[in-house]
């Protein structure tokens, strides 16, 4: 697939129509960084980067034949698709996309390969199921207990908030009787 888009554009740049009439050529405030990147291009895999202590040592492990003809010949045959398709023109996409297996896999992709449905029904639909199952769960009758508790509360004792020194001071002998009788009886 990456080969077949890969040429896709190759096939397209050199090859296609031209479709403006071009442009000068480029300064080096253009060209600088393409022809860095060219020199790290060819000589960048010569550059040693110290990364023994971030990445161990693994045993060398190299796939059969049957696997390395198809890791070599699926991108060959990708190449030569996009060249019927792009250079000689032999393979007509409107078509092939327009009628059986293909207008399937168009509408297949053009969906983005079903991700959407799929994460709609994997985590949304069981998310939202959840949250409609516990949304009046005993956590929340904890919470709002402790919550119409302290309201009972504060309104009892905003009602003792009186301004006057005589009822504070009443209270606070009250409250330090109520502890020394609690200290006795434990």
């Amino acid at each position: 697939m990456t080969a077949l888009y890969s040429f896709r554009l190759y096939f397209m740049v050199f090859y296609g129509k031209k479709t403006h009439g071009g442009h000068e050529v480029m300064g080096w405030h253009l060209q600088g960084p393409l022809v860095v990147l060219a020199i790290l291009a060819l000589v960048g895999g010569y550059i040693h980067i110290p990364v023994e202590a971030v990445f161990p040592e693994v045993a060398e492990h190299h796939p059969s034949l049957f696997y390395q003809a198809i890791m070599i010949g699926l991108p060959m045959l990708g190449i030569y698709i996009a060249w019927l398709i792009f250079i000689k023109g032999k393979l007509d996409l409107n078509k092939l996309a327009g009628q059986g297996v293909g207008a399937k896999l168009h509408r297949f992709w053009y969906t983005q390969w079903g991700m959407d449905w799929l994460y709609d029904k994997v985590i949304v639909n069981p998310y939202v199921w959840l949250a409609e199952f516990n949304k009046s769960d005993v956590i929340d009758y904890f919470y709002n207990g402790t919550a119409r508790v302290v309201r009972f509360c504060h309104d009892i004792m905003s009602e003792t908030q009186t301004g006057q020194l005589r009822w504070y001071a009443i209270s606070v002998a009250y409250g330090l009787l109520v502890l020394v009788t609690i200290g006795v009886l434990l």
